[in-house]
This record gives structure tokens, sequence and C-alpha cells, in this order.
């Protein structure tokens, strides 16, 4: 008799799922989360959803197909427990330097276009991620850590939006006004002939890059809603 499969998945990842989507942590009660699931979708009842803008919902179903990899494409040899991690380690990298971007004018304090904006981001780099295989995100992380910058972006045919976006955060410019992609300056939507200007404005080979070695964080929704309000 065939085995209903049951996914494991640690607290850590549980709750850097839901700060992705742009969960507010403070509405989740950690006692009463289940870290065995039968199906990955159960990670995430539908009142977490109460609030949350339409592209969370997108960013989740990518998100989910990232943490099914990481429940069923490693075995559990100490090999296979270090690529789980070397990768892990990879997609939270790549995620980190892709959105460091400055997707908002200097004192210009919108948070929630601020989440949008960062959101789009996200959505586009998590759909490159799981087209690449668990190598080639590996690889693409160690071109990062080595600030092999023109390496990334040779990999503008095959990942177009994920080799742009990191190539213009490993620019040794802290000031690109990367938010220029969006065009108009209360858009959410990346303008393609914008972002290219802006890479061919910024032709660089930063030998430098300080990788970003470090948990992903962003504010929930809920908060930017609640420092709007106070501004």
């Amino acid at each position: 008799m065939a085995t209903k499969r049951c996914y494991e998945v640690s607290y850590p990842s549980i709750l850097l799922y839901y700060n992705i989507l742009g969960v507010d942590i403070r509405t989740v009660n950690i006692n009463y989360i289940e870290n065995e699931v039968s199906e990955l979708s159960d990670l995430t009842p539908k009142e977490l959803y109460n609030g949350l803008p339409e592209i969370s919902q997108l960013i989740n179903r990518e998100w989910l197909e990232i943490i099914k990899r990481l429940c069923t494409s490693f075995g559990y040899s100490m090999n296979d427990d270090t690529k789980k991690l070397l990768y892990n380690e990879s997609v939270i990298g790549i995620l980190n330097t892709a959105t460091s971007l400055n997707l908002m004018e200097e004192g210009r304090e919108n948070y929630i276009l601020h989440f949008y904006r960062l959101s789009v981001v996200l959505l586009l780099v998590l759909r490159e991620l799981n087209k690449m295989g668990i190598d080639d995100v590996i690889l693409f992380n160690d071109d990062i850590k080595h600030s092999l910058s023109n390496q990334i972006f040779k990999r503008a045919k095959l990942y177009p939006w994920l080799s742009a976006f990191c190539y213009l955060a490993m620019n040794d410019n802290p000031e690109i006004e990367d938010y220029k992609m969006f065009g108009d300056k209360n858009s959410v939507q990346i303008k393609e002939e914008y972002l290219y200007r802006l890479i061919a404005e910024n032709v660089h080979n930063n030998k430098n890059y300080q990788y970003l070695k470090r948990d992903f964080k962003r504010l929930s929704y809920k908060e930017t809603e609640e420092i709007n309000i106070r501004k």
C-alpha cells in the first residue's frame, strides 16, 4: 500500500516563508504551527491571507515550490545534507542580493509602494529560481560571492530578471537610481526597456562586492500600513 507523503518543514523555514509573503508574524501563534503536513498548502491557512495583496498569493505558489524541492530533492547522506544546506543558503543569498536595490527615491517614505515593488522583484526572482537546477542555483550564488558580476550578466539570456537585478545590485555605486526601472513614480510594474537602460548606463565589473550573508527579512504588509498611517 502506498503511504501518503509527509512534508516536514522546520519552524524557522515556516517563519521565513510567512515573512516572504508579507504575513505579520505578530499574528502567528507558533504553538499552533504544524511543521509536518501532508500538503504544503496546509502551511498557509486562509486566515493568513486576510489583508494581504494578491501578489502575496503569487509569491506563495513560487515559494512553496522552493520548500517542496528542499523536502523532496535530497537524500539522507551527509553529502545530501551538505548540498541541501548549500542550496538553501544560495536561495537566500540570491534573494538578499536581488532585493538590495534602491526601489524608492531618496527621502521618499511610501512604505506600501515599497512593499509592492519589493514583491514584484521577489516574484520575478522566484519564478526564475524555480526554472533553475539545484546546481545552477548554487553556481549562480557562488558567482555573487566571488564578485563575478560579468558572469552574472552573461546568464541574462537564461534568467533575464534575476541576472539584471543582481548585476545592478552588485554595482559598487550605492546611489544608482534603480527605481527608474518602474518608470512612473507611483508604478509597481517594471518596464524592461528602463531596466536595461539602467544597466547600460552603469556597466561595471565590481571585484569587491560585499556578499550579504544574513537571513532574508522584510516588513510585513500590516507594518507598512501602520507606518504609513503614523506619517
